[in-house]
């Protein structure tokens, strides 16, 4: 789970929304293998264009009890209560108002987080007023550029400890920073950008009708590839037109540690950070606990071996086999290959469509997955094996 097996010191876990449709906050239960960690948040998130109302109060308390009495049940402690809404500067007051009924319908010690947008603390706006019904507020250092300039820039934003400590640390109320521990990537044209959120870096990385035109670090070190449609192509629900444009933004070792550093940096009321976010078993553009904590630490992932899965086909005259892949390090800051070996002679091998141009037959018995850095794969379909005899399966990561 995480470098060394460290316990991580506190987990916030989303446990309720509110939206369009469930305008006064739904919940689920309290998950029953919740990666482990010293203490836990309870986090509601607010979609737009939904917004705090006071009918939604006595749900989100109700709700609350529940999620830290199953918690409890678990041996978990559930420390507070976190509400993560982009609220307008404009109506900070009005959301004061609202947490400041809120924590009269929580139980007395009940703790309030909050994360927070950076305009908020520009001169000018009530956020003093709505940081006094806090027990803590997280200022969020990523997609903090307004909209469509961030999207096409930088996921990250740099934190400039002298700018930035002083101002946070002013309102006497512990903080963690927010930083971003995830990816993206972007569908340009003619100016307008589009976030995919169904790909990943396997699908554009490589291919023949995307060239490659910069690799470079954005400002706060993550890497920004860019990629010029030479020719249309299908990705997913989008044909993408010559001259448009695909981007790739992917957190580094720079970035992470960037935002680390500036953390310690801060002193004052500075908590701590909080990287955003925890990846779920399919996604290709976050970054692993693992990972993340050995950028900061320097120590060395804890790397599992690849390892092979392969099941039998339904082929009648000889033996076919279909196989997978598993990955320990999904996103590698360097290009890796992968052996693949057969026990008996290969007859063909049909590969993965998604992945032909990477496969290379190299032998009889054997073939070769070359994969660029970041590519993102935690479990790949390579293909199918044909033998004329039930044959086994090995990997190994080539040096």
């Amino acid at each position: 789970m995480a470098a060394g097996d460290r316990t991580l010191d506190v987990l916030y876990v989303q446990v309720g929304r509110v939206d369009s449709y469930f305008r006064n906050s739904a919940s689920w239960q309290w998950w029953p293998n919740m990666p482990p960690a010293k203490a836990y948040w309870a986090l509601w998130r607010y979609e737009a264009p939904a917004r705090p109302a006071e009918a939604q109060i006595a749900v989100i308390a109700g709700d609350f009890l529940m999620r830290r009495a199953e918690a409890a049940a678990r041996g978990q402690t559930i420390i507070g209560l976190q509400l993560d809404y982009d609220c307008p500067a404009g109506d900070l007051t009005e959301y004061a108002s609202f947490l400041d009924k809120l924590g009269k319908a929580l139980p007395d010690g009940t703790k309030i987080s909050i994360t927070a947008l950076l305009d908020w603390f520009r001169p000018g706006t009530q956020v003093r007023d709505l940081l006094a019904h806090t027990s803590e507020f997280v200022p969020q250092f990523y997609d903090a550029a307004p909209s469509g300039e961030g999207l096409k820039r930088a996921i990250a934003e740099p934190i400039d400890a002298a700018r930035w400590g002083p101002v946070l640390n002013s309102f006497g109320v512990p903080y963690r920073l927010g930083i971003s521990a995830f990816g993206r990537i972007l569908y340009i044209h003619q100016g307008s950008a589009q976030a995919y959120r169904d790909l990943t870096p396997l699908d554009v990385l490589g291919r023949p009708e995307l060239k490659s035109t910069s690799i470079e670090r954005t400002p706060a070190g993550e890497q920004r590839s860019v990629m010029r449609v030479e020719r249309p192509i299908a990705l997913n629900y989008w044909t993408l037109e010559r001259g448009d444009q695909v981007e790739l933004i992917m957190p580094t070792r720079d970035s992470v540690r960037a935002g680390y550093d500036a953390a310690q940096k801060m002193g004052g009321y500075c908590a701590g950070i909080i990287f955003f976010r925890w990846p779920t078993a399919r996604e290709s553009l976050v970054l692993n606990p693992a990972q993340t904590l050995s950028w900061i630490t320097h120590a060395a992932i804890p790397s599992s071996p690849p390892k092979i899965e392969f099941e039998e086909g339904d082929c009648a005259a000889v033996c076919c086999s279909d196989i997978q892949l598993r990955i320990s390090d999904r996103l590698p800051e360097r290009a890796v290959a992968f052996g693949i070996r057969s026990s008996r002679p290969l007859e063909y091998f049909l590969p993965n469509p998604r992945i032909k141009s990477r496969i290379t037959v190299t032998g009889p018995s054997s073939i070769r997955l070359d994969l660029p850095a970041f590519h993102g794969a935690g479990f790949l379909y390579l293909g199918r094996a044909v033998t004329l005899d039930p044959a086994e399966f090995t990997v190994r990561e080539e040096k």
